[in-house]
């Protein structure tokens, strides 16, 4: 089935999806996604496991340290290939408090209180959260579908 990129140059839409999918960094994509999502899936019952023994602040203060360890190894490891600007760095120590400290610290508190299933559904709301904030901070105008898509996110 023969197409038109747009630009006048043509391809097999059929043969070029065939290639992507049998490409070794699509896999490894999905391969390391899906590490990724098994190894996040625990961070709540965990939590909830340790919130009682060391409680929030410490845990919040370990985990922290874990991130700055592994962040200096990764450094190293990448022989300081890109290092950020100093115009950057506001953006990423606010970053950094909120997903270091204010993430971890306010889900070890919650998790005292509730399941970590019920933490589960309010960390699943974060992507709705999200693109709500970003469209009323951007002054976007998103597609009609939008209100549809943030709120079959909220009835998951």
């Amino acid at each position: 089935m023969e197409t038109s990129a747009g630009d006048g140059v043509a391809f097999d839409a059929t043969e070029r999806r065939s290639v992507a999918l049998d490409s070794a960094p699509w896999r490894a994509g999905l391969v390391l996604g899906c590490l990724g999502l098994l190894a996040f899936s625990g961070t709540l019952p965990a939590t909830r496991l340790a919130v009682p023994v060391f409680g929030p602040t410490i845990l919040t203060c370990s985990r922290i340290e874990i991130s700055a360890v592994l962040g200096i190894i990764a450094l190293c490891l990448l022989q300081g290939r890109r290092w950020s600007r100093r115009s950057e760095l506001p953006g990423i120590l606010w970053t950094g408090l909120g997903l270091a400290v204010g993430f971890p610290f306010f889900v070890a508190l919650a998790l005292e209180r509730v399941p970590s299933a019920h933490g589960a559904v309010v960390v699943g709301l974060a992507p709705a959260a999200t693109a709500i904030i970003s469209v009323v901070r951007t002054g976007e105008r998103p597609r009609d579908s939008f209100g549809s898509d943030v709120g079959s996110e909220f009835w998951r």
